[in-house]
């Protein structure tokens, strides 16, 4: 039975055209108010990157929304409705390249991976029809860039190669985060010809530096404060919520040049691997790319809810190849992620608060408590925990892997 896409579509359709039909119009999450204010301060005629705290990426996410309201005005449809239902046009474009994915390199048993993390799993629908943040599209770009990395390691085509250039290229227009992916690109790069390699650094780079340096011109203060310097909200998860949790925030910079640092080191250490490789098993090509996604949502300098949309496809492609003990700890992270989602959005206000809007429940003092930055840490303890240990099943498998082929 879970071989069958026809049921996978189904459900798929059916729980999120159940979704945009109860969440309609409402705002229910706090992004909702970034992207109505940065819209309103676009019709203004201002430069939302100046005149709003809102927008801290390459401004593809901000021709989105023009383009968006633009289709609301148009045909009087509401601008929020609009927002979750490309989110969900976006993610299942995502499901069915991970479909035709899986089956080709696995098989049809592995649509069971599909099931798991898009249906039975309530984080992706969350993520895309009430958080309605747009890591959706970082998702898609960075499981676009390894699929064609992963054929490039077996056919060794130049075209391969520049569209996974591309794709991570387009990944980092949207957030610049997947730019910690490009030492992916120096596997067997070797086999390329210079003019090849040229054509896919400006693939890579050229998208971003341009729109970059366009916003710097029109406000150069509001760029470098709210896009380079950007580091996301510490205090709410992870190292830095455990941190504000014992009153050791001012120990904060000093971590976040400690990570920072780390993160370089990591980076030189294995562009020095990756170009050194002539061929990459495509599983340590996954298994490495959701470490280092995880390590960046887990011990990095701040955090958000949305980012579960960087790890979340490369996940049902580590899951078709992990050995049984990882994929063991696979189940129990989604489970114990889900139940913490679940709790986040029917209680915090930031979060839609939803058992206060779709009961009558009085729980306004019970979200206040919980919504603070000690009540997120606690609340989100467990997903932390289960999140260190699947990083370390993730480091078990690629080094036994990296052993058995040092071996052969």
């Amino acid at each position: 039975m879970l071989k069958n896409s026809n049921l996978l579509l189904s459900l798929y359709l059916f729980t999120r055209t159940a979704a945009l039909v109860v969440f309609f119009n409402e705002i229910l999450c706090t992004d909702h108010v970034f992207w109505i204010e940065v819209i309103k301060a676009w019709t203004r005629g201002e430069n939302p990157y100046a005149s709003t705290p809102f927008l801290n990426w390459p401004p593809l996410w901000l021709g989105i929304l023009v383009s968006l309201n633009f289709v609301s005005s148009l045909f009087k449809i509401d601008f929020v409705f609009l927002i979750r239902f490309f989110l969900v046009l976006i993610e299942a474009l995502l499901i069915i390249i991970s479909y035709k994915f899986l089956v080709k390199k696995f098989g049809k048993e592995s649509i069971i991976n599909l099931f798991l993390v898009y249906i039975l799993c309530p984080v992706p629908l969350i993520l895309v029809t009430i958080h309605c943040n747009f890591d959706v599209l970082v998702g898609l770009f960075i499981f676009l860039s390894l699929s064609f990395l992963v054929s490039f390691q077996s056919t060794l085509k130049p075209n391969d190669w520049l569209k996974s250039c591309a794709f991570l290229g387009l990944g980092i227009l949207t957030k610049t985060i997947p730019i910690i992916l490009v030492p992916l690109l120096l596997s067997s790069i070797s086999h390329l010809k210079l003019r090849t390699i040229f054509i896919g650094g400006l693939l890579l780079v050229l998208p971003t530096f341009l729109s970059i340096s366009y916003l710097y011109h029109l406000s150069p203060q509001a760029t470098v404060d709210n896009i380079l310097r950007y580091r996301s909200t510490p205090g709410y998860y992870g190292v830095t919520g455990l941190l504000f949790l014992f009153d050791l925030k001012r120990y904060l910079p000093i971590y976040t040049s400690f990570f920072l640092g780390a993160l370089v080191l990591s980076s030189v250490s294995a562009s020095y691997y990756f170009a050194r490789s002539k061929k990459i098993q495509p599983e340590k090509l996954y298994l490495y790319t959701g470490m280092i996604l995880l390590i960046l949502t887990n011990f990095g300098t701040g955090y958000g809810p949305q980012y579960a949309y960087w790890f979340l496809p490369l996940l049902v492609v580590i899951m078709a190849v992990a050995s049984r003990d990882l994929l063991i700890i696979c189940y129990f992270w989604l489970g114990i992620v889900s139940i913490t989602y679940l709790i986040e959005y029917s209680f915090l206000n930031t979060h839609g608060n939803l058992l206060a809007r779709y009961t009558t429940w009085n729980i306004s003092n019970f979200s206040i408590k919980w919504s603070t930055q000690s009540g997120q840490t606690l609340i989100r303890m467990p997903q932390f925990c289960i999140s260190v240990i699947l990083l370390y099943f993730l480091s078990k498998d690629l080094l036994q892997r990296q052993t058995k082929t040092i071996v052969n």
